[in-house]
């Protein structure tokens, strides 16, 4: 028996009420929950799942926009990550890049979105993950819009 691969589809769909964001402002958050590379193993290795998706911000006046042209990160969803995200989802820098052993570098996915804000990560095995994008503008001189996140799986 064949089975098909799920497609686990994300949408990024908020009401903007114009949020001013400053990266510059962020202060740096420490991160406490320690990388235990046991709860990472499974997402070295190669798999025939995908997540694709769209990430569109509905704004105050009817307006849309999207990730077109940013980097679109995924991130195991494990407690070490999911500290992570939530220093970012609160406002914070959390720089977790020399705490990942070199050997799970790869466990980091990267990709972009295209012009109409679609992304896709292929290859993974089945796992919890982050997908992470940001969309942002300008507005009378203040910065608008910031980080997108949300959580889904790659499964068969």
């Amino acid at each position: 028996m064949v089975m098909k691969n799920q497609i686990f589809v994300i949408f990024f769909m908020l009401t903007l009420h114009g949020c001013a964001t400053s990266s510059s402002s962020q202060s740096q958050a420490e991160i406490q929950a320690a990388f235990v590379a046991s709860e990472h193993d499974a997402y070295k290795a190669n798999g025939n799942e995908s997540i694709k998706g769209i990430s569109i911000l509905h704004t105050e006046n009817g307006g849309k926009l999207t990730c077109a042209g940013n980097e679109v990160g995924l991130l195991p969803a494990t407690p070490f990550f999911r500290e992570v995200v939530a220093h970012w989802r609160n406002g914070f820098k959390a720089s977790f890049s020399k705490r990942v052993p070199s050997g799970y570098a790869g466990i980091i996915k990267k990709s972009q979105c295209d012009g109409t804000g679609g992304f896709s990560f292929t290859g993974l095995p089945v796992c919890s993950w982050f997908v992470v994008t940001h969309a942002e503008w300008t507005t009378a001189g203040l910065d608008q819009g910031g980080l997108l996140v949300r959580e889904g799986s790659a499964c068969s």
